[in-house]
């Protein structure tokens, strides 16, 4: 029998670049991913089955299936991606079914920081094929190994969080770090936390902190990231990106920030792949970055093709009409 793990997933992706483009942050946030079906206890080519994502509250009430032409029976196949809209802040937990059986079950604590983008939470299974000998399991969460008692100062600043009394999650994460400075998730969400109140010097700190403990944590390498974005120290930005996208190339969030770090340094020919990337990881926000730049350099026209894509993404975009005025302007038909 398939057994179930609940991962861990960090609270605090924050996503500070909303601060740089002025936009507010909303109640309305999404849960998205990519789902990774890995083949065990076979030597012949099988091709990995369908999944089923489910969104269930913490009670067990199902609450959501994901968005997509055939919303109620949507499947998943592997290396594809899911996605969870108009959600609110809160405890939630994802289930995986293959087969009618559930395989997976992820807990995520969601939080109205994750706006704009929302939280990535990405799947990876191991599936057994029918009469493989051998027993798969989902993969176990990246979580740090803490006292009972930090555990249980853990658990009250996940509450703070999603209650929005950051002030009380910034205490109880820095009564965790004081006596456990080895915790890379507590570092981070306070890295995260004090960004969002602009004390950068003590978030990156922080930062470091979590990246000496471990430094392949993505969440970690995201969020500096963002915070070098935010200090205009794009040249630091990239090195943290460009690590996190080594390690998540399909990271969508990842390669879009890289993209914009490198053309705030007018490197716009090293800013275009990224970019292209995360237009194809559902981040309609690059093709604005990439008609930009081919505006910038005279491509009119791929800019005209950029804005098209943009606004096929987002019909409801409120300067819709200028971008159409530029399209039929250096469209060639």
């Amino acid at each position: 029998m398939i057994s179930q793990s609940f991962r861990f997933a960090v609270v605090c992706f924050v996503i500070l670049i909303a601060s740089i483009c002025g936009v507010a942050q909303k109640d309305n946030l999404a849960i998205y991913g990519q789902v990774r079906i890995r083949v065990k206890g076979t030597g012949e080519q099988t091709i990995p089955p369908q999944a089923t994502l489910i969104l269930f509250s913490p009670s067990g009430k199902e609450l959501a299936r994901p968005t997509g032409p055939e919303r109620e029976r949507r499947k998943v196949t592997n290396g594809g991606t899911y996605r969870f809209d108009n959600l609110t802040p809160g405890e939630y937990e994802l289930a995986v079914e293959i087969d009618q059986h559930e395989v997976s079950r992820t807990r995520i604590f969601l939080s109205s920081l994750h706006a704009p983008y929302g939280l990535q939470q990405d799947i990876v299974i191991d599936w057994q094929p029918p009469g493989s000998s051998t027993k798969a399991s989902t993969v176990s969460a990246d979580i740090h190994d803490r006292t009972a008692a930090n555990q249980r100062l853990f658990k009250k600043a996940e509450d703070a969080v999603v209650e929005k009394n950051y002030d009380q999650a910034i205490s109880l994460l820095t009564q965790i770090v004081a006596g456990d400075k080895a915790d890379y998730q507590a570092q981070t969400i306070l890295g995260t936390l004090l960004a969002s109140k602009g004390k950068y010097d003590e978030a990156e700190q922080a930062y470091l902190s979590a990246l000496s403990a471990k430094p392949t944590f993505p969440p970690a390498l995201l969020d500096f990231g963002r915070l070098r974005l935010r200090q205009k120290k794009f040249a630091e930005a990239i090195d943290q990106l460009t690590r996190l996208v080594g390690l998540q190339p399909d990271s969508g969030e990842g390669n879009l920030l890289l993209g914009d770090a490198y053309a705030q340094m007018d490197r716009k020919s090293e800013a275009i792949p990224y970019l292209h990337a995360a237009a194809n990881l559902g981040y309609p926000e690059a093709h604005l970055r990439l008609a930009w730049i081919y505006d910038a350099t005279g491509s009119r026209e791929k800019a005209a093709l950029e804005y098209e894509e943009f606004l096929k993404k987002k019909p409801d975009y409120p300067e819709r009409q200028k971008l159409e005025g530029y399209i039929r302007v250096n469209k060639k038909n």
